[in-house]
């Protein structure tokens, strides 16, 4: 039923989600549906390049709409949707993640010799998608986080050197912003949010 070894599994509601992984294989996450335990049903995955010397995917744990991903560091996977699952963010100070476990607002990760890493949960970050595009000679961003997110968008024309440009606030998971100065050859844009 799988592409690889089954590192790990964690259940939440009529899902199994099963880490995977090692040799040649593809890794990453696999989905399963386990409402009838007599015939479970593949779902959708997540998968990551085969590489024979790289990670697998070792440990796993779900809560609310997101799975976590012990995997060279922390996968974080939005499995709102079984089907498509998504990777949203990581942590890659973790190099020998092998183990996650998450609590309340704490996620929990064995780091082998580097001990018991806890990490605070966040809200996932906003995101600039898909690529902006050039209408009428102006730049539209298209600003991607979940519903109520407030920051502000931060522009330059180096990366490192920022000035708030505008403040945001996402009402429906996506806000679009427009830029009428195109003057700069080379522009950047970063969301940060307090």
């Amino acid at each position: 039923m799988t592409n690889g070894y089954s590192n790990a599994v964690a259940v939440s509601d009529h899902y199994a989600y099963v880490a995977e992984g090692g040799g040649f294989s593809v890794s990453g996450l696999r989905i399963f549906d386990i409402a009838n335990p007599a015939d479970p049903r593949f779902v959708g995955a997540l998968d990551s390049l085969p590489n024979p010397e790289g990670p697998a995917g070792v440990g796993v744990a779900v809560s609310g709409k997101y799975a976590f991903l012990a995997k060279a560091g922390l996968q974080v996977i939005d499995v709102s949707d079984p089907a498509n699952p998504q990777g949203v963010g990581s942590y890659t100070n973790a190099a020998q993640a092998s183990s996650v476990l998450v609590s309340d607002q704490n996620i929990y990760l064995a780091n082998g010799i580097g001990g018991l890493l806890i990490l605070s949960r966040v809200p996932p970050p906003a995101q600039f998608e898909p690529a902006p595009a050039f209408t009428n000679g102006a730049l539209t961003l298209h600003l991607r986080g979940p519903a109520g997110l407030t920051g502000r968008i931060e522009r330059g024309t180096q990366l490192g050197v920022w000035t708030t440009w505008k403040s945001v606030t996402i009402e429906t998971n996506q806000v679009d912003v427009t830029d009428p100065d195109t003057s700069s050859q080379t522009q950047f844009y970063r969301f940060v949010s307090p």
